[in-house]
């Protein structure tokens, strides 16, 4: 089951495209926490703890599903500047996040977007991992931004134009699978230009 928390702080006269991020790899940097807490990873060359830290499921588990984790996550670099300016330019912001359904993870999610992307997006939904690609497609989308391989794929199979948020993590599935990769938030600007000259 979805959980939508509706944020009426972004004004736009003039919307040119609803546009849906992801915020865990996207906009918070979360395996920066995970690593503070757990120590170095075995490997980090897929989108999977349990690859990273072998035989530590119950440790990788209570990280996750604890809200305290997501309280004082870093702004992954760029991503304030770049989510302002798209705000500014008039894209509707819609974000869409998979984290664990527990007491006290929305309010954690909300306080954490309020202080680091305060009245810059429209919308947030928490949803369930294994639908949030159909969430996001039935969303419609003119994009969707996510570091999950398999989410990425789970879009752009419903038709959604999506970009895979390159991390060490990703590398290998996004270029298996040939997808389409922003490598950082310069990039993602980048991207959303073209998007604006073609709809002035």
């Amino acid at each position: 089951m979805s959980k939508r928390r509706f944020h009426t702080g972004q004004k736009s006269a003039t919307p040119l495209g609803r546009i849906v991020l992801d915020i865990d790899g996207v906009m918070a940097n979360f395996h920066e926490e995970v690593i503070k807490r757990m120590g170095p990873p075995k490997e980090m060359k897929e989108y999977s703890l349990a690859k990273w830290y072998p035989g530590r499921n119950k440790e990788i588990r209570e990280i996750v599903v604890d809200p305290s984790t997501y309280m004082n996550l870093r702004p992954i670099v760029g991503s304030q500047k770049v989510v302002r300016w798209m705000a500014e330019a008039g894209f509707h912001i819609h974000i869409v996040t998979a984290r664990p359904n527990v007491p006290g993870m929305d309010d954690v999610t909300n306080k954490w977007l309020r202080r680091h992307f305060n009245k810059m997006y429209r919308t947030l939904a928490l949803v369930d991992y294994r639908k949030k690609a159909e969430y996001i497609a039935s969303f419609a989308p003119h994009l969707a931004i996510d570091d999950s391989p398999e989410h990425v794929k789970g879009m752009r199979k419903r038709g959604v134009n999506v970009i895979l948020f390159a991390q060490i993590y990703n590398h290998e599935a996004g270029r298996k699978d040939k997808l389409p990769v922003a490598m950082g938030w310069e990039h993602v600007k980048a991207r959303l230009e073209m998007m604006r000259m073609v709809a002035s």
